[in-house]
């Protein structure tokens, strides 16, 4: 069984895609890991960047960088050449991929609050992204709570629709002194963490006020992501602290350290290949 992985958006020069390339790079870093004899992930790439993203034990193969070329040509044909059995894309797939493919989709708040995005964003993602949602052979959901609001907001059939959490990289392991590391460098003692871009559908003021309304001096919120609207907000609120984006290293110092965060325990485990029903 041969899958290949979209991962054209790691390496980009801009960072809007982020978590999406993480997700993409987790995915089919973690299939490379857990594969049996006989199977193999290939990541299909864009960027010089996105290759060095890559662990060793990952092949690659380029798609090129645009996207009407890669979806309509490049995609298809490339996984032809690698022979390709099943694809993974994310929120827009080629209309003739070929392959059964499992497509991505982090939330369906292009759906639900389309004032969010810009006009050519929302046109594009309330019109394609529902179309290869309905050509897919499953709809990949990163929580139960996304997965509700994918089959809500996209009448996606619960059945079609899986949870696949993201598979974390090496970076996020035990780690000893990351208090000692995040207390040096950003001077922090008891905090909650949240991670991600600081856009409106974070709801992250209404996390300043939760925090805020618990009366503990001495808990901050810690956010770390890049600006998307929602920092001058943020910058108002009280015992807030902006990060930016930090490496992964510094990011897993972060997550060890805090005071509230999400734990692997929390988590189902991430299941390889077959130990789940097969989609294809």
């Amino acid at each position: 069984m041969r899958v290949a992985v979209d991962c054209h958006m790691a390496g980009q020069q801009h960072a809007g895609d982020a978590g999406n390339a993480r997700y993409a790079v987790g995915l089919v870093s973690a299939l490379a890991a857990t594969a049996a004899a006989g199977d193999e992930a290939w990541a299909l790439v864009a960027h010089p960047g996105g290759i060095a993203q890559l662990p060793d034990a990952v092949p690659h193969a380029g798609v090129g960088a645009g996207n009407a070329a890669r979806l309509l040509r490049g995609a298809g044909r490339v996984m032809g050449a690698i022979g390709a059995d099943a694809a993974v894309f994310t929120y827009i797939a080629p209309p003739r991929a070929g392959v059964p493919v499992a497509l991505a989709v982090h939330d369906a708040s292009f759906m639900t609050h389309p004032e969010w995005l810009s006009p050519r964003a929302r046109a594009l993602l309330r019109t394609l992204v529902p179309r290869s949602a309905r050509r897919a052979a499953a709809v990949l959901a990163l929580s139960q709570t996304a997965r509700a609001e994918i089959v809500d907001a996209m009448g996606v059939p619960e059945n079609r629709v899986r949870v696949v959490t993201p598979a974390p990289a090496p970076a996020f392991g035990p780690r000893d002194g990351a208090a000692e590391r995040v207390a040096t460098r950003h001077g922090l003692g008891r905090y909650c963490l949240a991670v991600g871009d600081l856009g409106p559908r974070k709801n992250l003021p209404a996390l300043a006020e939760a925090l805020h309304l618990l009366g503990d001096p001495d808990l901050e919120l810690v956010l770390a992501g890049q600006p998307a609207g929602a920092e001058a907000a943020l910058q108002r609120a009280p015992r807030v602290r902006l990060l930016g984006r930090v490496p992964d290293q510094e990011l897993a110092d972060l997550y060890a350290a805090a005071a509230v965060s999400t734990r692997a325990s929390d988590c189902p485990p991430w299941r390889p290949w077959r130990a789940a029903a097969p989609w294809w």
